[in-house]
């Protein structure tokens, strides 16, 4: 009866060891390299500013009134995120990311333009400015620092549903606000003392350069080969951007269309793909 006893529980100790050598292996750390696409929508628009004729002697009496206005393009993302996981199913998220939120210009006049004050021929510096910044693209974007939580919904398998939501600071590129555009000047530009003139639309006095941005995001990953999974994943990118909040009027001591500058936060959709590499995986024991 020993005998017997003994040699079931051999077995059984071999066949757990042999269990606890093919148990599947639970990621830990994992490096994703993704690229994406962003969506675009309306930013800021300014329903009637004043800008000063050029050449006009007096600042405060003639003005070209236009309308302008900034809305956001589809751009390209990028980032890279470096994924802990302590659980199952929790983990810590780590993402640095280029997101290309790029910029486009709207302006309009509100009435006919008037021509270039104290010039021989009249010239049309503000049409000619507003006509350039239509559609203009301005190569603004965000860097993004965050970090947060990641929770897988189901257990580590080939195939891995997952939510995350992280956030932190942004380095802002550039202007969201400020509208400045070079245009020909045949009888020259007494600013530049050439041909070409940088005519103001909407001056901003000091540029907003960080800012807050956060994450919502849930996506999935698949297990294709040893230490390599794809991950597909869509987003919800929330970003304080600033704005024109509001028109001013150019006065003698200050004749540039200074911008008041407001805050807005931005929801932009995107969706990424990306490839993980599993740095570091254990054993997940069975019982």
């Amino acid at each position: 009866m020993r005998r017997i006893v003994t040699a079931v529980m051999a077995v059984l100790a071999s066949g757990g060891a042999a269990l606890h050598a093919q148990s599947p292996q639970q990621p830990t750390l994992i490096l994703t390299i993704n690229g994406g696409l962003t969506s675009g929508g309306d930013l800021w628009t300014l329903p009637r500013q004043l800008v000063p004729v050029i050449g006009a002697t007096d600042p405060n009496g003639q003005f070209d009134t236009l309308r302008l206005g900034r809305r956001l393009r589809p751009g390209i993302v990028a980032s890279l995120v470096a994924t802990l996981h302590r659980s199952r199913h929790v983990g810590y998220a780590f993402e640095v990311g280029y997101f290309g939120l790029d910029s486009e210009g709207r302006c309009e006049a509100i009435v006919p333009f008037h021509p270039d004050a104290g010039t021989p021929a009249p010239e049309m510096k503000n049409q000619q400015a507003c006509e350039a910044a239509q559609g203009n693209h301005f190569g603004t974007n965000v860097i993004g620092f965050q970090g947060g939580l990641v929770y897988r919904l189901t257990p580590p398998g080939p195939v891995s549903p997952y939510v995350r939501a992280t956030g932190g600071l942004a380095a802002l590129g550039s202007s969201y606000v400020q509208t400045i555009t070079r245009v020909l000047a045949p009888q020259g530009c007494a600013s530049t003392g050439s041909n070409t003139c940088n005519i103001a639309l909407l001056v901003q006095q000091r540029r907003v350069s960080a800012t807050w941005s956060g994450t919502l995001a849930a996506g999935l990953s698949w297990a294709f080969g040893p230490g390599y999974q794809l991950r597909l994943e869509a987003r919800d990118f929330i970003v304080s951007l600033p704005i024109a909040s509001d028109s001013t009027t150019p006065t003698t001591a200050n004749p540039d269309p200074v911008a008041r500058v407001g805050s807005r936060t931005k929801h932009v959709l995107i969706l990424t793909a990306g490839l993980d590499v599993i740095l570091e995986r254990r054993h997940r024991r069975r019982y």
